[in-house]
This record gives C-alpha cells, sequence and structure tokens, in this order.
C-alpha cells in the first residue's frame, strides 16, 4: 500500500509536467537562449559558463542545459522532464538513507515521498531554467548516499566530493550540501579526520566560488547589509519558511501569521538538532539532521542575498521547494525520536510527530490544490508566450515584459537568432 502510495504521487508529478508544461522560453530561459545562439555561433568559452548569473556560478547547469537544448532544439519541456527525473531520483535516494535505519520502513517514508513532491514547486516545476535547482536537490542525497557508503572505502569520498562540487556550481544552494555533509558525518560516527578533510574541500570549492564575487552583479545585498537590517532580515527568512504552508483563500492570512508558522517551523528544527547533541549524536537521526541543516544554510544564502529587495519578497513560490524539504527532515527526525522512546512513558515524541504529521498533511492537501490551480493558470500565460515570441517583431515591450522577460530589448535580438536556427517554439518551421 505504502508503495502504491509513493508511485501515485510519482506519475501525479510527472502527470502536471505533462499537462501544465509549454515550450517557451521565459525569464531566466532567455539567458539560456544567449547562450545556445554563442555555441551555434562557435563564440561560446569558460568566460561565459563562469559568469555569474546573478548570485549563482552555474558552469555545470549551464553544460547540462545545453546538452538537453541542442539535441532537443531548445525544447524547455524537456528539460522540465529531467527536473522531474531528478527529483524522483532524490527521492528514492532519500527513501534508501531512510530504509538505512532502524524503523526506517515504507510506510513511515510515505509522508516525505508527498512533502518532497508536493505541488507546491509549481513555479519551478514548470521552469526549464529550474534544472539547476534540481540538480542541487539530486547531488544533495546522492552525496549522503555515497558518503555513508564510503565507511569502509575512504576512496569514496572522491565521487562524493565530485556530486558536491557539480551541484555547488550549478546554483549557489550547492553549497549548502557541504555543512549537511559535515552533519551526517559526524553523525554517523566517521573519523575526524573524515570530517576534516570533507570539511577542508567544502573551504576550498567555498573559496573558489566567491573569487572575484560580485555582490552588484548578485543584485546587491550581503553579509554587510544583512547583519545593518536584523529585524528584516530574521522576518525575511520566518516569512521565507512560513511560506511552505499555502495560504487558504478567504482566511485573509498575512505575512505577520505566515512569519510566526516559519519561527515555528524553524524552532523545531533547532529542538530536533538539541534533541540530537543533548542524546549523544545518535547514528539514526544524522539523515534528518543533514536535511534540516542543508535547508537553514539554503534559507540563510538567500536571506544574504534578496532581503535587501524587501521582505514581501521571500513570499515567492519559487522558493519553497527547498523548505518543503525541512518539512520532510523535520517527519524524519519526529519518526526516530518517537521509535527512541517508544518503550519510556515519553509522551512528548508521539505529540511532536502528530504535529509534524498534521502540518505535512495539511502542506500536501492545500499545494494539490494551489499547484493545480496554479499551473492551468501558467500554462496559460506561457501558451500567449508562444504567440508573442512566433510574432516577436509585433510583440509590445509591454506585453513581452509581463510574459516572457523582463528585459524586453534583450528579447527580440534573441527571438530573431532562435527564428533564424529554427530553435525552441521556431523548431517546426523549416
Amino acid at each position: 500500500m505504502s508503495a502504491a502510495v509513493i508511485a501515485a504521487a510519482s506519475v501525479g508529478y510527472l502527470s502536471f509536467v505533462h499537462q501544465y508544461g509549454v515550450n517557451v522560453p521565459f525569464q531566466d530561459e532567455w539567458q539560456m537562449a544567449s547562450l545556445l545562439l554563442a555555441f551555434h555561433r562557435g563564440h561560446l568559452d569558460l568566460s561565459l559558463l563562469w559568469a555569474q548569473h546573478n548570485e549563482n556560478r552555474m558552469l555545470f547547469a549551464y553544460l547540462a542545459l545545453l546538452a538537453l537544448e541542442i539535441a532537443s532544439r531548445f525544447n524547455t519541456t524537456v528539460e522540465m522532464y529531467a527536473s522531474a527525473s531528478l527529483l524522483l531520483g532524490a527521492v528514492l535516494l532519500v527513501q534508501r538513507l531512510h530504509a538505512a535505519n532502524p524503523g526506517g520502513n515504507l510506510l513511515t517514508f510515505v509522508p516525505v515521498a508527498l512533502v518532497l513532491l508536493s505541488l507546491a514547486q509549481y513555479s519551478v516545476a514548470l521552469q526549464g531554467f529550474a534544472l539547476a535547482i534540481y540538480m542541487v536537490l539530486f547531488g544533495l542525497p546522492l552525496a549522503l548516499w555515497i558518503l555513508e557508503k564510503s565507511g569502509n572505502h575512504a576512496w569514496l569520498l572522491i565521487p562524493a566530493t565530485l556530486v558536491a562540487i557539480i551541484a555547488s556550481f550549478s546554483s549557489i544552494e550547492g553549497l549548502a550540501i557541504w555543512p549537511a555533509g559535515i552533519a551526517y558525518l559526524v553523525a554517523r560516527g566517521h573519523s575526524p579526520s573524515r570530517v576534516l578533510t570533507w570539511t577542508g574541500l567544502g573551504t576550498l570549492t567555498s573559496a573558489l566560488y566567491l573569487a572575484g564575487f560580485n555582490w552588484q552583479l548578485a543584485s546587491g545585498g550581503g553579509i554587510t547589509d544583512l547583519l545593518s537590517h536584523p529585524a528584516r532580515s530574521l522576518e525575511y527568512i520566518a516569512l521565507l519558511v512560513g511560506n511552505v504552508i499555502p495560504r487558504l483563500a478567504g482566511l485573509h492570512i498575512g505575512a505577520p501569521q505566515v512569519s510566526v508558522a516559519g519561527a515555528l517551523i524553524l524552532g523545531a528544527g533547532g529542538m530536533a538538532y538539541a534533541y540530537w547533541l543533548c542524546s549523544g549524536r545518535p547514528r539514526d537521526l544524522a539523515l534528518a539532521i543533514a536535511l534540516i541543516g542543508f535547508v537553514v544554510v539554503v534559507d540563510g544564502l538567500n536571506t544574504i542575498g534578496r532581503s535587501h529587495f524587501g521582505v514581501s519578497y521571500a513570499a515567492s513560490p519559487r522558493f519553497i521547494v527547498f523548505n518543503l524539504w525541512l518539512l520532510a527532515g523535520l517527519w524524519l527526525a519526529g519518526v526516530q525520536i518517537r521509535r527512541r522512546h517508544r518503550p519510556g512513558p515519553w509522551a512528548w515524541p508521539a505529540l511532536a510527530l502528530g504535529l509534524v504529521g498534521v502540518v505535512v498533511l495539511a502542506q500536501v492537501g492545500l499545494a494539490l490544490h494551489e499547484g493545480i490551480a496554479a499551473g492551468g493558470t501558467l500554462h496559460q500565460q506561457r501558451e500567449r508566450g508562444v504567440s508573442l515570441v512566433l510574432d516577436f517583431r509585433h510583440a509590445s515591450p509591454a506585453l513581452v515584459h509581463r510574459y516572457l522577460y523582463s528585459s524586453p530589448p534583450n528579447f527580440y535580438p534573441l527571438a530573431a537568432g532562435l527564428e533564424r536556427l529554427h530553435l525552441s517554439v521556431f523548431a517546426g518551421e523549416r
């Protein structure tokens, strides 16, 4: 029964992408149009692939996207399916890591699968460029799985490192895999030398990432801005986390209430960490601790880079995807804590697990409705975008800005290049 539920959720997610995905470049995907045209002109070089895209260095994501675009003639739905495949692979890897723990059966994993496949991530699920995000989300459990297998095989640290490096240079969130790996190695009882080696490699990767980094190209922000506005930064990260729970229409739930919810979720993550430390760092909590730590670091990076745009920016649906993994980590922590205290008279672990379960079920249920509604809206908007690209010579800048790209002046020559090479929406025209 548990396997059937997980399979149904997987099929449902793929069906969602199939139903609502539209082949048309949208926003950041026009950056890929620029790189693809440079490739066809013979002008693509390492400097273009290494250059910052906002706060991201996307070398490996660019290479993966270009490979798919060359093979598919820039069909963005192919990238969406690739992202979905990576997400399904990530769910499978998390399940294998969960199964290595006592009580790690499919029944207790069902809520994890449901929340990781939640349609709350519709904004990135229906954008091909988000492959960079899913490369990170696949890289996290893959790196942890390899680290798990490296207990008696030190050489496995090499492929784990390669996975973390690829994720790090796909999107800035990939840097969070390194501290997640530290937590996992410590919790699983690996040697101090192994932990120090992983830490050193992560430090070197981060230093390379930040070499020549320009915060102005990253739209401003930075540590200085965060420290200069601590109240705004705290409110931002609380809203960022709380936004993982879809809001019911008609209840007039505003940012303050969502921020409170986010603060409670973050507090629950902190309590899980405190329990782990005070209980002698039990091995069976390693996966939960790694997932929670990963998302907290990701949210911290987001706050550093984006909070200066204003607190409301945290409510963007594109940021929900990572905090789904925070809910999954909290559930896994609750499962293990409840199991550890089942023989005794402890009532609070069962209560805590129940509360997390209610939040997870609410998230999945509300997101199903919200995702389908938003998917239909996005589908209509993208279809309008297809018409604008096909008739780009007569497309008004206002409509281009609304449906396709925030930089209309750059849109027209890029669309002309796609038409000339019969790419994207022009692929069928010969």
